[in-house]
């Protein structure tokens, strides 16, 4: 008999397929050439399309014709974008942000009767780690997932992409500890204690500090995480130029140490 206790969390993918006939190529085999693309999407109950926070990468494997035939995409929305004259049934193969979870694999058929089509999948995942469900559960917005491009020494600025949304009324889960000595103050508070105020973490907050600082700061930060990262925390440093962090999964002392070196940086730009 199985274990009746086991959480099973099921969530629907969309694969999107848009195709259309490309006046400036001429045609094949008798045949016009055209234009397609696929987009892979978490749907939602209301049927919204967000984007596969907790899918790390996708791997297309295309028709032996096209050079070459597996194609990785590692960006939500996973779009893949091709031009040719043929239907074809590609493979497609969505690795997860939790490596101790099976890739999922599955067959798409790329056809030509629609101008835009859209096919449903279910996915159902087996007592999830508490990490991932964050992810899992938070599709229609990546609000605590940063995107910190890694700084080019060749370049005398560099930037960091932040999105930061939680849903409305949602604070479940929000870490606390006892604010520093920064002047700056987040949001939420909750009792003091000792004479001190504890300070439920501002993710909004602390993702445009992170986005504001300079490129050596981001630097800084990579290091503080690189230094307390643990295998429970969601760090992905696999696309080029970019570091990827899941705020939620850092835990209180690394957002505590985050929130203290943005709201010190920022404080000494202020007072320039």
């Amino acid at each position: 008999m199985g274990d009746t206790n086991q959480l099973k969390v099921e969530k629907e993918i969309v694969v999107v397929t848009d195709q259309e006939i490309s006046k400036h190529l001429k045609p094949t085999n008798g045949l016009p050439m055209r234009k397609w693309k696929v987009s892979i999407f978490a749907k939602d109950d209301m049927g919204e399309h967000g984007p596969l926070n907790y899918v790390e990468r996708v791997e297309y494997t295309l028709h032996p014709t096209f050079e070459p035939p597996e194609r990785v995409v590692r960006k939500p929305p996973f779009t893949l974008s091709e031009k040719g004259w043929g239907e074809f049934d590609m493979k497609i193969t969505l690795s997860f942000t939790d490596k101790s979870i099976a890739p999922f694999t599955f067959f798409h058929d790329l056809n030509f009767k629609k101008s835009h089509y859209e096919v449903p999948h279910k996915l159902t995942f087996t007592d999830p780690k508490p990490t991932f469900q964050l992810l899992l559960f938070h599709e229609k917005s990546d609000e605590s997932y940063s995107s910190m491009p890694k700084p080019n020494k060749k370049k005398s600025k560099s930037s960091l992409n932040a999105s930061i949304k939680r849903q409305k009324n949602d604070t479940s889960g929000s870490p606390s500890y006892e604010s520093g000595n920064s002047s700056r103050s987040p949001c939420s508070t909750s009792e003091s204690t000792n004479d001190k105020e504890n300070y439920k973490v501002d993710y909004q907050k602390l993702a445009r500090n992170l986005y504001a600082l300079d490129e050596d700061d981001i630097l800084e930060v990579i290091q503080i995480v690189n230094d307390h990262r643990s295998d429970d925390m969601y760090i992905n440093e696999d696309t080029e130029g970019e570091f990827h962090i899941d705020l939620y999964t850092l835990g209180d002392e690394l957002l505590r140490i985050l929130w203290d070196f943005t709201e010190s940086k920022l404080d000494q730009i202020s007072l320039i």
